[in-house]
């Protein structure tokens, strides 16, 4: 256990906070450096096997294949500079929008922002600096739901450059005003993104409801709820707190029939997840991680990209404690358990895949550090 807590220590030292850690990607969804492209993503005329003509596909255009390579090869940003060029995204993407602009050009005009942050010395200031700015426009141009898809995107983007950016979200929902929590488009945007913490948002919107009491939060969750299992059926399995209660509103005397349907409707949702809960205990029990189980259960740990999404985060962990001292020795003993309860400290294969997934999501810092000394030199 001490071999391991000091190999830690030794490359935490050499990397330095989870700022410095995510200049390079670190902390960040792995699939920032090589992200996955679902069919949707894909601008039109763009072969995706090769079985087209190249001359087929649509070029990128002379801006964007320059501002592409200067997020390559120009020199780091200062948080101030990145949120300068942010501003400069922002104003292209809003005549886009006002202009009828193709998709394909939106999208490209929104990939620059990662490219932004990924330039930044201090990617996490940054990246929360600019979703400040991205929700704020949210609530802004609530009403324009061209804008508000697109600017949902651009949340998007900056999540999978910054873990940190749902959680900061779920708290900027909760504690915002009551006109802007109780936004259905928005949170429903929200969690169809990925962007909001649902386990956080479901214990808060159970809580204000206080049984009832408050019309506007009971009213609001009623309708996110219908809203979801029409939508997003998934996110309604995840808003268990939220469901009971209003069940417990649902068997009152004179509760509306209506109500009692849709409780019932949403229950079905956890019905239907309860193989799902049952194989996800079961990985727990059996010392594999539960977080990449997902209920279409069409990935499993040893999946590439979940499995190094997986690894960043645990080193997004550990960074943290060691950013935090005084948390103490405790910290770092439940952090090695943790590791052992995943099955990574076993020494068998898992085990070496495991610190050579973590060399993978190093090296990128290492060579971010070794430009900057090029460059201060």
């Amino acid at each position: 256990m001490h071999y391991i807590s000091s190999v830690f220590c030794s490359v935490s030292t050499q990397i330095g906070t989870s700022d410095t850690f995510a200049q390079a990607g670190g902390t960040t969804n792995i699939a920032s450096v090589f992200p996955p492209m679902s069919s949707n993503d894909i601008p039109m005329g763009e072969s995706t096997a090769g079985t087209k003509d190249l001359g087929s596909m649509v070029p990128l255009s002379p801006t964007t294949a320059v501002d592409r390579m200067e997020s390559v090869f120009a020199e780091p940003l200062s948080t101030d500079n990145g949120l300068d060029r942010y501003h400069q995204v922002a104003q292209k993407l809003e005549a886009l929008i006002a202009n009828d602009g193709k998709d394909v050009e939106i999208q490209s005009v929104i990939a620059e922002v990662p490219d932004i942050l990924h330039r930044c010395v201090k990617r996490d200031e940054a990246a929360l600096l600019i979703a400040q700015k991205v929700f704020r426009s949210l609530y802004e141009n609530a009403s324009k739901s061209t804008y508000v898809t697109w600017l949902l995107a651009t949340l998007a983007a900056i999540r999978d450059v910054c873990k940190l950016i749902a959680k900061e979200i779920t708290s900027w929902v909760i504690y915002s005003e009551e006109e802007n929590k109780f936004n259905l488009d928005i949170v429903t945007g929200l969690i169809r993104s990925e962007i909001l913490n649902l386990g956080d948002y479901d214990v808060h919107l159970a809580k204000i409801i206080d049984s009832g009491r408050n019309k506007t939060a009971t009213e609001f969750a009623i309708s996110l709820v219908q809203t979801l299992i029409t939508q997003e059926p998934s996110g309604v399995s995840e808003l268990c707190n939220v469901v009971d209660a209003l069940s417990k509103l649902a068997i009152r005397p004179g509760s509306p029939e209506s109500l009692q349907q849709l409780i019932e409707i949403a229950k079905s949702n956890f019905k239907n997840a309860a193989s799902f809960a049952a194989m996800k205990d079961e990985k727990v029990l059996s010392g594999r991680p539960s977080s990449v189980y997902k209920e279409e259960n069409d990935s499993a740990f040893a999946d590439a990209v979940s499995f190094q999404d997986q690894v960043a985060v645990l080193f997004s962990d550990w960074c943290h404690i060691c950013d935090h001292p005084t948390m103490g020795d405790s910290a770092y003993s439940h952090y090695i358990v943790q590791l052992q309860q995943h099955g990574l400290l076993k020494g068998d294969d898992l085990t070496d895949r495991f610190f050579h997934t973590l060399t993978v999501i190093l090296l990128p810092s290492i060579k971010f550090i070794l430009i900057s000394v090029i460059c201060e030199g």
